[in-house]
């Protein structure tokens, strides 16, 4: 995998509104820096003709300035086994560029925190500001990186026979409809007694 860095990510305004809400919680902190950063993923090791052709789609955005670049490092990437809108359109367009070598690029970003302080309470609410849970995830070690590409595959699909496997499964829904404590009472019953997978296979059994 490769990294390289990119350009601002924050205009001085919306740096300068979030250093204060972490300074809300940390009141050491004296400055904050925030920039773009790309993963690539590839097959083989790009040619300077590569970079020729990568470096300049890579660049891009306002000339802002970056802010500090010595403090604590928290990098923001997608979360890992997901695959964001901007990387699979930044994929397409390398491809279409020719750099047939690349699988993926991806993007995150890159905070530096100045003065934070020690304590690990007030360290992870800081953390939680630069970052949306929901789609993303917040490192502080590049080595922490090696499962960045790793994606969840789909498991296959099996087919069920509804004469077979599947009755069993079908009057355990409809007791469950008519009377759910009875269909629970039997379900822990059968469980207790190793008898739950007998009645009732494993669809890929």
């Amino acid at each position: 995998m490769l990294t390289i860095e990119g350009p601002p990510s924050h205009s001085p305004y919306r740096l300068n509104q979030l250093l204060i809400e972490l300074q809300n919680i940390d009141a050491s902190i004296t400055s904050i820096g925030a920039r773009y950063i790309h993963f690539i993923s590839n097959d083989q090791d790009l040619t300077d003709k590569d970079y020729d052709v990568l470096n300049p789609l890579l660049s891009y955005g306002p000339d802002w300035d970056l802010g500090p670049s010595k403090g604590d490092k928290i990098i923001v990437i997608p979360r890992i086994g997901t695959t964001s809108p901007w990387s699979s359109k930044a994929t397409d367009i390398a491809h279409g560029c020719g750099l047939s070598s690349i699988n993926r690029i991806e993007r995150g970003l890159i905070y530096t925190l100045v003065d934070l302080t020690d304590d690990e309470s007030l360290r992870t609410r800081c953390f939680a500001v630069l970052y949306d849970r929901m789609t993303q995830q917040a490192i502080t070690q590049f080595d922490q990186l090696d499962s960045m590409f790793d994606i969840d595959r789909p498991q296959s699909f099996t087919t069920v026979s509804i004469l077979t496997e599947g009755i069993a499964i079908f009057q355990f829904i409809f007791l469950f409809q008519l009377c759910p404590f009875l269909a629970l009472l039997l379900f822990s019953v059968l469980v207790s007694l190793n008898l739950f997978v007998r009645f009732f296979p494993p669809l890929n059994a």
